[in-house]
């Protein structure tokens, strides 16, 4: 077995978040790559929920001068590919959306199947997808690579494409909850 003790930042973030939400349950790390980043287990560990993490840092331009984008709390990008989501052993993906403005953290917790099919529908069939979520406000999350002038009629609308709408998977733990509580 080759030692592997470095914890990536994402992997870090996430599992420290796990431990203090689901406090009676236990964060495992793989010493070996698997595509499982996380195993967050029961007590007893008689159930199980693996985890992919993916992490990028912040890309909000805090000094931006336009007001159209005032709304955006938080912006990263992630490239994936379509064979990693569709052979993934995971059974959730937790995207990390991190601020350097804000020190609480926000994630995406959304199953492989549900990513790929939301990602598909708005950008088609591709090997490798680049994402841009973005964070409006509190509640919403959109997937917003595309042209500064769609951005700027999304953000004033307050609404975009849904196959461009992940606000139902933002900080939604509730199934895992359901899952290892079961």
């Amino acid at each position: 077995m080759k030692p592997n003790f470095t914890v990536r930042t994402g992997t870090h973030l996430v599992g420290t978040h796990l431990e203090r939400t689901f406090r009676s349950c236990r964060v495992w790390i793989p010493t070996k790559k698997s595509g499982i980043d996380l195993l967050l287990t029961d007590a007893s560990c008689s159930r199980t929920v693996p985890l992919q993490v993916k992490y990028s840092r912040d890309y909000v331009d805090s000094s931006a001068a336009d007001p159209a984008f005032q709304a955006i709390t938080r912006s990263s990008f992630i490239s994936v590919q379509r064979q990693k989501i569709e052979a993934s052993p995971a059974r959730y993906w937790v995207i990390v959306l991190q601020s350097f403005t804000s020190k609480s953290k926000r994630f995406l917790v959304i199953t492989p199947s549900e990513l790929l099919k939301h990602i598909e529908e708005h950008h088609g069939r591709q090997n490798t997808y680049r994402l841009y979520f973005t964070v409006v406000g509190e509640t919403k999350c959109w997937e917003l690579r595309c042209p500064i002038a769609e951005k700027r009629d999304a953000l004033a609308s307050g609404s975009i494409k849904p196959s461009r709408d992940f606000s139902e998977f933002l900080d939604d733990w509730s199934r895992i909850r359901r899952e290892i509580t079961a």
